[in-house]
């Protein structure tokens, strides 16, 4: 499959759609690797834009739902801010991955899975659009390059840290984990709240300095028709 490339910053936009008619419950901001890559590094919930930039984003995302005829479903639409205004990545019938269902629960106080179920059920969605409670920073955990890991430190007690709303560590010791150009993995991922930008900053900073993790160096091998796999940089085959 081959996309034009399409520059500027990235963001998704949270709906629903109840017997046609769209609603727009929460909006992401994506924060991305440096090019020529475009694995995500994380979100802010709210995104750090002005009332004008999210009403058109809204009203993007809207009109490309009633445009693909979507008629009851949750939907998770991907746009990029570009020189030539809002733009669509993507349009995905379902609800966000990852930690969207925690962010837009904890800053707009809208349960996703709730409005599926009423939706399924032919039941009128009962929660309640708001504007945001709070302010959310989500950070994945991604090496510099590919390899094996060798240490992890302070991750056995991230869930407890007073900071943290939510985690996932999806890598153990001694697991092999691909980074772009190699692959597009992460060790996981931590989510904070606060009451501003600047709070969440700072706390995803007293985070981050309770982890870390060490990756060894180590040789790609490609497979055809599998994915690469690694041997340690010192094993001579």
């Amino acid at each position: 499959v081959y996309q034009k490339f399409i520059q500027g910053k990235e963001f998704s936009v949270e709906c629903f759609v109840q017997n046609g008619v769209p609603t727009v419950v929460g909006i992401h901001e994506k924060t991305s690797m440096d090019l020529p890559f475009f694995i995500e590094t994380g979100d802010y919930c709210p995104p750090r834009i002005d009332a004008l930039k999210q009403t058109v984003l809204i009203e993007e995302a809207k009109a490309a739902l009633m445009t693909l005829g979507v008629k009851n479903s949750l939907a998770h639409i991907e746009i990029k801010w570009t020189k030539q205004g809002a733009q669509i990545i993507e349009v995905a019938s379902r609800m966000g991955g990852v930690y969207i269902y925690q962010n837009i629960k904890q800053v707009y106080g809208f349960n996703l899975i709730r409005a599926a179920c009423e939706i399924a059920c032919g039941v009128e969605v009962s929660e309640k659009i708001t504007v945001p409670q709070k302010y959310v920073l989500a950070k994945f955990f991604i090496p510099q390059k590919s390899g094996i890991i060798t240490a992890l430190r302070g991750f056995d007690e991230l869930a407890r840290h007073e900071y943290v709303i939510d985690s996932f560590i999806g890598k153990k010791l001694y697991d092999s984990i691909f980074v772009p150009p190699d692959g597009y993995e992460v060790l996981g991922w931590v989510l904070t709240a606060g009451h501003s930008y600047h709070d969440v900053e700072k706390k995803m900073n007293a985070i981050m300095g309770t982890v870390s993790f060490r990756i060894a160096a180590a040789q790609v091998f490609d497979i055809p028709e599998s994915r690469p796999f690694f041997k340690p940089a010192s094993v001579q085959l």
